[in-house]
């Protein structure tokens, strides 16, 4: 479901309000078609309406394992779905 010439439609899954909303805004101001949701049952959902380019995963989402999700969409397609499991960060860390 490409959009513009070059440009992906995605799905963004981010439980935290505020990383969501820079993640999405940073990938629409490169011209891409993002739809972002909070929840599984809101990916699931979101996926069952139209199928993006691109999965971007948060695997701890409050309702259910992001797990689920990628179980949920393997049943049907190999969309690419890059997952993160830790804060993003805007720097180097040490752990």
């Amino acid at each position: 479901m490409t959009g513009l010439a070059g440009a992906a439609s995605i799905l963004l899954v981010e439980d935290d309000e505020a990383t969501r909303t820079s993640i999405a805004t940073f990938l629409r101001g490169h011209g891409h078609d993002v739809r972002d949701v909070s929840d599984a049952a809101s990916a699931t959902a979101a996926w069952g309406a139209g199928r993006p380019d691109l999965i971007v995963l948060d695997l701890g989402l409050p309702d259910r394992d992001g797990a689920t999700v990628i179980r949920h969409v393997r049943r049907e397609a190999t969309t690419p779905i890059p997952t993160r499991s830790r804060p993003w960060t805007t720097g180097p860390t040490t752990t």
